[in-house]
């Protein structure tokens, strides 16, 4: 069985950070993607698959949109879990 991870990727909206958010997804994992611009970002979520990619409009030098970033995150994460958990105990379809 495969293990599916969750990635932070910053720089998300373009060079790098687009490239590897890319690798990430094609690879079978999940993303959360930041960056400022939040246009360039969302059109990368969009690309990707809602259903692969949490985008978070962030500024990493900004310690309040880190906080943010990680809230998020640690949603994301529970969320998977709890419908992990659900699925192999056998409550949901």
């Amino acid at each position: 069985m495969k293990s599916e991870k969750i990635v932070l990727i910053t720089g998300a909206s373009s060079g790098i950070g687009a490239a590897t958010a890319k690798k990430v997804v094609a690879a079978g994992h999940k993303a959360v993607i930041t960056a400022r611009s939040t246009d360039k970002l969302n059109a990368l979520a969009d690309q990707l698959g809602s259903d692969k990619v949490l985008a978070v409009t962030a500024d990493v030098s900004k310690l309040d949109d880190i906080k943010n970033v990680v809230a998020k995150a640690k949603m994301l994460c529970c969320s998977l879990y709890q419908r992990t958990h659900a699925v192999m105990c056998g409550k949901l379809p």
